[in-house]
């Protein structure tokens, strides 16, 4: 079978044409091609989404800092009072960043896959989840522990470098045996999983080193009693 097509000035009258195989090979060639640039296509829009997620944690990190400098070095509750989610630190960094908004973007991970375990907050789903043991947690009696009712200033802790704030997870809270029984650290990011630490830097941690750890093991701080 072959295919015409009327041809340019100076040929009036004239076909150019060509055979079926020859409009099979460059319908092959372009599909090659589309199959060599969508890994390519998807790999940078991985790298894009861990950029957007660790500049998210990074905004979240400078919302920390200015409520530590308005409220006397005290560092953003986990859970203020209990049952009250206005006074959770999803909450009150999303209310620094933009007093009176709904849930900030900055609080949604690009890469968060709305699932079961997705936590909801009016129309928006949270992306990370903090770590309970860094300032006051009050879940109504049945706390992690007395020290976790604490509201903690940022000088208390002596290694911010190396003290877990939020972090990519499913709930708005994740305690260290979470993490202990690979509950969290979802490694959304090419099985890394992004970390804000107390001192405002945001690292890209391997999942598998994260998780199913007991805290302290891989240089994680958790709670007050590694703060020695």
């Amino acid at each position: 079978m072959r295919f015409g097509k009327t041809a340019g000035f100076g040929n009036s009258g004239k076909t150019e044409s060509f055979t079926l195989i020859e409009l099979l090979v460059v319908i092959a060639i372009i599909a090659i091609l589309a199959a060599m640039l969508l890994p390519a296509l998807s790999k940078a829009r991985a790298v894009a989404q861990s950029i957007k997620c660790t500049s998210n944690l990074r905004q979240q990190g400078i919302a920390v800092m200015t409520y530590v400098n308005q409220y006397n070095d005290y560092i953003v509750p986990t859970l203020g009072t209990a049952g009250d989610l206005g006074t959770s630190w999803f909450r009150l960094v999303s209310d620094i960043l933009k007093p009176g908004a709904v849930l900030h973007p900055v609080l949604h991970c690009p890469c968060k896959i709305v699932d079961e375990f997705s936590y909801l907050d009016g129309d928006r789903f949270l992306g990370y989840g903090a770590n309970p043991g860094i300032s006051r947690f009050d879940n109504g009696g049945v706390c992690f522990g007395p020290s976790e009712l604490e509201w903690r200033k940022i000088t208390y802790w002596k290694y911010p470098t190396k003290t877990v704030q939020y972090f990519d997870h499913d709930g708005y809270v994740a305690a260290w045996w979470d993490v202990l029984n690979n509950w969290t650290g979802s490694g959304r990011h090419n099985r890394k999983v992004n970390i804000l630490f107390l001192d405002g830097h945001v690292s890209p941690e391997n999942r598998n080193e994260f998780i199913g750890n007991p805290p302290g093991t891989r240089g994680y701080i958790w709670h007050a009693d590694q703060n020695i």
